[in-house]
C-alpha cells in the first residue's frame, strides 16, 4: 500500500532522514512524506515516529498504486501549489475534524438484591 503524509511546516533533510523508507518533497509550509507502508503495524509505527519527532500530520491518505516518482517529485494528484502541478481547486482537500474530548464513562452501580438499607453503591 502507498501512503501519503501531509506534515505541517518544512521539514529539515536532517530529520527527514527519520523516515529511510519514504520520500520527502517541501511544499511551502508542510511537507510530503509519501512510499511503501508494508501492513498496519508499519503504518502505526510511522504515526507514532512523526509524533514522537514532533512532527504534525495535518493529513494521510492511501494513493493508487504505481511506482515511486523520482526524488523531488510529487506524486500523481498531490498538488501543494507547486508549479505545472494544477489549479488548488483541482486538488482534493481533506480535512479532520479535530478529536472529541475524552468523555468519562457513567459511574457502575451495584445493587446489592434482597437488601433493605441505604442507596447501592456508587463505583
Amino acid at each position: 500500500m502507498r501512503y501519503e503524509f501531509r506534515v505541517a511546516d518544512v521539514v529539515s533533510d536532517a530529520l527527514a532522514e527519520a523516515f529511510p523508507e519514504l520520500d520527502h518533497t517541501a511544499l511551502p509550509d508542510q511537507t510530503l512524506f509519501y512510499g511503501t507502508v508494508i501492513d498496519e503495524a508499519h503504518l502505526y509505527g510511522l504515526l507514532h515516529r512523526f509524533r514522537s519527532l514532533g512532527l504534525h500530520v495535518l493529513d494521510m491518505r492511501q494513493l493508487p498504486e504505481s511506482p515511486s516518482p523520482p526524488r523531488g517529485e510529487l506524486p500523481r494528484g498531490a498538488g501543494g501549489g507547486a508549479v505545472g502541478l494544477g489549479k488548488p481547486s483541482d486538488r482534493p482537500v481533506t480535512r479532520r475534524p479535530p478529536p472529541a474530548p475524552l468523555l468519562r464513562r457513567p459511574a457502575l452501580v451495584i445493587e446489592h438484591p434482597g437488601r433493605h438499607g441505604p442507596p447501592a453503591e456508587t463505583v
